[in-house]
């Protein structure tokens, strides 16, 4: 039983790591009049979410979150790398009405689809709501995974794991 315990201790803290490294917090959005423009941002077409095996509203949606990255990679893996910015308010309610969603929907965590440390934006391209504790915390551990692989193994390139986080749902 002491093992099992050691194990779930060593979870609870890879969830924490994970959850600071990429920058998921439910934090409230700061107001907008002080808020900073975010990063020039491109995108890159993913294959439609409709292979999604988690449902429609579950996955994000390309053509409203295509996972838009910083067009420079120099800092990737770095704490100090691509700040965190948050959505205003009228950004999160387009986003929810993209996704068909009503704007009092409960949102567990406005998630990357890109990780930050990876060169995701804080912008409503590289943002979607997460709606259960169960897939954001799939999504992280994915997150965490992928980070350790790139930024302390070498072990994948950049490109893939940005791929992987777009497709997330087949990667965990």
């Amino acid at each position: 039983m002491s093992q099992r315990r050691a194990l779930m201790g060593v979870l609870a803290i890879a969830v924490a790591l994970a959850l600071t490294l990429t920058g998921c917090t439910n934090r409230p959005a700061p107001d907008p009049a002080t808020t900073r423009a975010a990063a020039p941002a491109t995108s890159v077409t993913t294959p439609q979410a409709a292979g999604c095996p988690l449902g429609d509203a579950r996955c994000p949606r390309p053509r409203v979150t295509p996972g838009a990255v910083i067009p420079s990679d120099a800092g990737v893996c770095q704490t100090t790398y691509n700040p965190r910015k948050y959505l205003t308010a009228a950004a999160k309610r387009r986003v929810l009405a993209a996704y068909g969603l009503p704007p009092d929907t409960k949102v567990v965590e406005w998630d990357h689809l890109v990780a930050r440390w990876a060169g995701g934006t804080s912008t409503s391209s590289n943002m979607w709501p997460i709606l259960t504790d169960r897939e954001r915390d799939r999504k992280n551990r994915l997150g965490f995974r992928l980070y350790v692989q790139v930024c302390r193994d070498k072990t994948l390139g950049l490109a893939e794991a940005r791929q992987r986080m777009r497709e997330f749902w087949k990667w965990y």
